[in-house]
């Protein structure tokens, strides 16, 4: 949890009710990560309240976020809508100690996590999983920025302290991360395989019910490669089917993404294509993710106070990684 998160009092939480009509009585954090997430009811209607700090997000680009995702949720796509506050706007601006918080509020998605141990989980999920990609990528395509609206990042390239490594298992996952990222950045950024992405579209980012997923979190949605938002996928239903128990066997990992891509892209073509030149850069966005996230994940998991399968996780990694060893072996 960001410092910032424990400044967001309860007498700060009253104030924010007031801008959205909720009772802070009732509402109740259930979640968050880089943000703070409450869940509250108004007029009949389950919502979010996302309090967001300046050190993550400035207000312009979230008021971007907001502009796409409301395009997404006009133009028939299964994503949370932005709710306006009372005074009719997307963004609330409030006065933090250093900085200041954003508020937006959000449609609740109907329904809940799925997983591997989830009923919802298998063919007909991936095939809905990759239809609402493809249709989010072909209104990337038709999607004009308005006029004064700031534009979101392009890719949002992670920044690493690279002053701070002390063992070589972080510099080996550094130079993947530099090698990969260079690789990707020399590809062509053509309107077919190049646009606005959500970035993040793993299965703790969407809800479902009876079959239908609802996307949410688009925090990170950017300027990116269409591959990227496929590789997200596969490499998190592959490697983290279940979220405390990440596998790192490689066999195991590779016989189940050949067939979730499988599936994800008969979902993906129903409502759009995306060239097989551009599924053969798969394995460069998965080990870009896989490089990141064990650095990002480093000192948390290599603590004494991780679970066993975290630690065993992030050895195994990094020492393929070192010995350049990819973590899938994908049939494209």
């Amino acid at each position: 949890m960001d410092n910032w998160q424990t400044t967001f009092t309860k007498e700060r939480l009253a104030a924010a009710s007031q801008r959205f009509g909720i009772n802070p009585e009732t509402a109740r954090r259930i979640g968050g990560f880089e943000n703070i997430l409450y869940g509250y009811r108004s007029k009949g209607r389950d919502l979010v309240l996302r309090v967001s700090h300046s050190s993550h997000r400035p207000a312009d680009q979230i008021l971007a976020e907001l502009n796409w995702v409301g395009y997404l949720a006009d133009n028939g796509a299964s994503v949370a809508k932005p709710v306006p506050s009372d005074l009719g706007s997307l963004i609330e601006v409030m006065e933090a100690d250093r900085g200041y918080f954003t508020l937006t509020g959000f449609e609740r998605a109907p329904g809940g996590h799925a997983d591997a141990r989830h009923g919802e989980w298998g063919t007909k999920l991936f095939e809905a999983w990759g239809q609402l990609t493809a249709e989010m990528h072909a209104l990337a395509k038709t999607y004009n920025v308005t006029r004064g609206m700031p534009v979101r990042p392009d890719q949002d390239t992670l920044a690493f302290d690279t002053e701070s490594f002390a063992s070589p298992e972080e510099w080996g996952a550094w130079r993947k991360y530099a090698e990969v990222s260079e690789a990707i950045s020399a590809l062509p950024r053509g309107r077919e395989g190049f646009g606005l992405c959500h970035r993040d579209l793993h299965h703790g980012n969407f809800f479902v019910s009876d079959g239908r997923i609802t996307a949410f979190d688009f925090d990170d949605c950017g300027y990116d490669y269409f591959v990227q938002d496929i590789a997200m996928a596969v490499y998190y239903a592959s490697v983290f089917p279940v979220w405390n128990g990440p596998l790192y066997d490689n066999d195991e990992i590779s016989a189940f993404a050949n067939r979730f891509l499988q599936h994800f892209m008969k979902g993906y073509n129903r409502a759009g294509r995306l060239g097989d030149e551009w599924l053969r850069e798969l394995p460069l966005f998965i080990e870009r993710r896989r490089s990141d996230l064990c650095l990002i994940l480093f000192n948390a998991w290599s603590a004494e106070s991780a679970s066993d399968a975290r630690r065993k996780w992030l050895v195994h990694n990094l020492a393929e990684i070192r010995s350049g060893v990819p973590c899938m072996a994908l049939d494209v």
